[in-house]
């Protein structure tokens, strides 16, 4: 049960990503494609999806601690 709240509460602030981020995010993280392959699919450069993908994931993170407090997670 913990773990479906979660995914739900992961995937709506995935949701709330920009377009960029979201697509990085979910090709890195659920089609588990590699840096080089999303840069090719996205024309992006390595370094670049690298650093997306951080800002993603800090962006997400903090947006999770402000909505739900930790106590909660």
């Amino acid at each position: 049960l913990f773990n479906k709240e979660l995914s739900v509460i992961l995937k709506a602030e995935i949701d709330k990503l920009s377009p960029v981020h979201k697509t990085l995010i979910t090709l890195y993280h659920n089609e588990d494609l590699s840096y080089s392959q999303i840069a090719e699919i996205t024309g992006l450069p390595i370094g670049t999806v690298k650093n997306y993908l951080f800002r993603a994931r800090k962006i997400l993170r903090d947006n999770i601690l402000l909505t739900y407090k930790k106590e909660a997670l």
